[in-house]
């Protein structure tokens, strides 16, 4: 057996034996393949078989996954597009520049928890505010993740550093996402010791970076534990259907259960307990407006891929509107009849 510790185009690298090979995938394993999520990605760990002058490893299959870090591949329909496998926990990398987006970050937390991986928030470039903008930023990223670990950073300076690795137990495997310029592979360096990945600058104007990480690679670290390093990414959509977006937000999915109804949409149904939630200041609005965009979106893609399941949805719809029209009948008659 096998672990896949680097991924570019459908080239692998296993670590076999205690050494890195190139690999490729059997012609009947790529045949018998249900799609791109079939094929080995970083972390995955695989039946190898190594040729007798070792210089190209043969994968002829898969293990089964513990958890899959995956996003929706561009262009319409659900294609899956794997990110990391056997990851878990997850660090969202966020600078606390121009990079800082909470929007975003609601992304990032829906995407890794669908994987099933352990969410962290880490804020890097601390030192570029200052301490009363520091502590307003954590509070927000603190109150869009509730119940997950916030930690803020400067990697060059080591500040924050110790507190990043010491949430990599040994024999554990981290992944570290974010976008371009975030400071993921200046944070990796910081981990290991020396400058093991390039980084690059950012634009002044919106603190974005040229994607320096261009290939999936899985770093050892000293003292037990991995990290996977990925390119800064661009898009990020969920690859779950319309149901399954209320998995990547815990609290609407708790708050849910005392809707009225049970598939909802949680806009103006009546008798919706995650509305009033969002009214009472229980459930945080923009959190709730990253559920609703997330929504629509897999719902625009479901009618692209199903036509015929949006007409179901229209249908519904439409009982809905009655049935609130008929509820505010009735309590017009009976205030009426006060």
């Amino acid at each position: 057996m096998a672990r896949v510790v680097a991924e570019h185009r459908g080239e692998c690298v296993v670590l076999a034996g205690g050494r890195e090979v190139a690999a490729k995938v059997t012609g009947k394993a790529m045949f018998d393949a249900e799609g791109r999520e079939s094929f080995p990605v970083v972390g995955d760990w695989v039946e190898a078989a190594l040729p007798g002058d070792g210089t190209l490893a043969v994968i002829t299959a898969v293990r089964p996954r513990a958890t899959l870090l995956a996003r929706r591949g561009a262009g319409a329909g659900f294609n899956i597009q794997p990110i990391a496998a056997n990851v878990d926990v997850a660090f969202v990398i966020m600078g606390l520049d121009g990079d800082f987006n909470l929007a975003w970050l609601d992304r990032y937390l829906a995407l890794i928890r669908q994987s099933g991986a352990r969410p962290v928030v880490v804020l890097s470039k601390k030192d570029l505010v200052d301490v009363p903008q520091l502590e307003e930023r954590l509070a927000q990223a603190a109150g869009r993740a509730p119940g997950v670990q916030v930690v803020a950073c400067a990697a060059p300076s080591g500040d924050g550093v110790s507190a990043v690795r010491a949430l990599i137990g040994e024999g554990k495997t981290a992944c570290f996402v974010g976008s371009s310029g975030a400071g993921k592979s200046t944070l990796i360096n910081a981990l290991v010791g020396h400058a093991l990945l390039k980084t690059g600058a950012v634009r002044a104007d919106d603190s974005r970076g040229r994607h320096v990480t261009m290939v999936r690679q899985l770093v050892s670290l000293e003292g037990g534990g991995c990290i996977i390093d990925t390119p800064g990414m661009r898009e990020l959509a969920l690859w779950v259907d319309v149901e399954g977006v209320a998995e990547g937000f815990p609290e609407i999915a708790r708050i849910a259960v005392a809707c009225r109804f049970r598939d909802y949409t949680h806009a103006e149904e009546p008798g919706c307990a995650v509305r009033a939630a969002v009214d009472s200041g229980e459930l945080d609005e923009g959190t709730y407006r990253s559920y609703r965009k997330l929504r629509r979106e897999q719902e625009y893609l479901a009618s692209k891929v199903d036509p015929g399941r949006m007409q179901v949805r229209k249908r519904r719809a439409k009982w809905l509107g009655r049935e609130m029209n008929r509820i505010q009948e009735s309590k017009r008659r009976l205030k009426g009849g006060e």
